[in-house]
């Protein structure tokens, strides 16, 4: 089944498409109720969009386009993904412990230096790959953009880990830091550059990701003795995204289309959220899923992002990635696309109908290992603020993707943070510049 095709049947069937994705949401929102610290939590934004792709199978299923066989692996799945995630307890954020701001200055942390750096990379890496390879906005596909295979995927992973390094810092300063004028604006200019660059980028979620950035940071910095009255000013922030957040993936979709009317863009934004769900009906009805390539090596599969970035492995001998094979199954063309490979059909299709479910069950606890053990284990520093951040956004598509997105975003943060951060700590021993006036910071070192 195609995009076109579902779309057409769930539009002649809204009604009952809408009950099951109403239902779906008031479900997946009581199950995950006690994990979500606040609509700003990327797990709520998750549990919606999640909700949406579940109400796909059940609509599926209602319609009989697809067997029982995997109605039962989605539910089982789905089920074993949950208790995995339920294991570990929540944060108890009503116990975190608020003390007096501590006198350290920002200068008193390789953070000091690592805010520069990164705003530095991210935005070299980002105005190099626009001159090399144009705006994604403007592309066909905006996969392409990191897809030819000559190094420019380093500077995928520079990217995303410095632009969220960037954000991170800036908005805490922002947030707990009195400045001088000056440093505040450049502050103000590494957010607005985040934005153009979010808008660029071609995505319709990274606005999004901005909003879960600045509320991660804001979580893990309660761990740092700061003043919880302050997070008023970081929810003026989160809202201040959250407006610019729709009207600028509207815009990305009409950038996208070819119709002159934005009127007639309402109804593919809203089928938008349906096709969280694109892999389920795209594999399951007709028995897709049994016509793809079965052959590939199961470890070549779940590290392929790493052994072809570190050419271990040719990216040539590595195996087709799920999604744009469903996605040239449906499409003859050479385009970069395809669905997000959701863990319910990636472990079916590699793992069998029964290991899919240990494999869901290992997904959700390491989701809810990384957002709330280490959240808790995890020293009050500045390091294991970004560093935490950078986890717990990551880990949120382990569910959608858990290899090309999650895995991939797992490996560049491996992969860029210790050496920038290792950099960083050599310019703070090596240089005693003073600290200005009014740059005092509760950072601890």
């Amino acid at each position: 089944m195609t995009d076109y095709s579902f779309n057409f049947h769930f539009i002649e069937n809204i009604y009952i498409g809408l009950l099951f994705t109403l239902l779906s949401m008031i479900g997946t929102l009581l199950i995950f109720r006690k994990h979500i610290y606040s609509i700003f939590d990327p797990l709520f934004f998750s549990s919606i969009m999640s909700s949406c792709a579940y109400a796909v199978v059940f609509y599926l299923y209602y319609f009989d386009l697809i067997t029982f066989n995997y109605f039962l692996s989605f539910l089982l799945t789905q089920a074993g993904f949950v208790l995995g995630f339920l294991i570990n307890k929540p944060i108890k954020l009503n116990k975190i412990t608020f003390h007096a701001c501590r006198s350290f200055r920002f200068s008193d942390s390789p953070v000091y230096f690592l805010y520069p750096l990164s705003v530095f990379l991210f935005v070299l890496s980002q105005l190099a790959v626009y001159y090399f390879s144009g705006l994604p906005l403007l592309m066909e596909s905006r996969h392409e953009t990191f897809s030819t295979g000559s190094g420019y995927g380093l500077f995928s992973r520079i990217i995303y880990v410095t632009s969220n390094i960037s954000l991170s810092l800036a908005t805490y300063r922002m947030i707990y830091l009195k400045e001088n004028i000056f440093i505040r604006s450049f502050d103000y200019l590494v957010v607005l550059f985040y934005v153009l660059t979010a808008i660029l980028s071609g995505s319709k979620g990274t606005m999004l990701i901005a909003i879960f950035i600045i509320f991660l940071t804001v979580l893990f910095a309660r761990k740092m003795n700061l003043n919880p009255h302050v997070e008023k000013k970081a929810n003026t922030i989160l809202i201040g995204f959250l407006i610019l957040a729709f009207p600028a993936a509207f815009l990305t979709l009409f950038m996208q289309s070819d119709v002159d009317d934005y009127m007639q863009l309402i109804m593919p934004f809203l089928l938008r959220f349906m096709h969280t769900g694109n892999i389920f009906y795209m594999t399951y009805p007709n028995n897709v899923i049994d016509h793809l390539d079965h052959n590939s090596n199961v470890f070549f599969v779940l590290f392929q992002d790493i052994l072809g970035s570190l050419r271990l492995v040719p990216w040539h001998e590595l195996p087709t990635n799920l999604g744009l094979q469903v996605f040239r199954y449906h499409n003859v063309t050479d385009l970069i696309g395809g669905p997000n490979s959701r863990h319910n059909v990636f472990g079916l299709f590699y793992f069998g109908f029964y290991y899919s479910i240990l494999f869901s069950f290992i997904l959700g606890f390491i989701v809810s290992f990384i957002r709330n053990v280490i959240y808790v284990k995890a020293p009050a520093t500045p390091l294991w603020m970004i560093t935490y951040v950078l986890l717990a956004i990551s880990s949120n598509f382990i569910e959608q993707d858990p290899v090309t997105l999650a895995l991939g975003y797992l490996f560049s943060i491996f992969l860029i943070l210790p050496p920038l951060y290792f950099l960083a700590v050599m310019l703070f021993h090596i240089s005693k510049k003073p600290v200005r006036a009014g740059s005092e910071s509760p950072l601890a070192s």
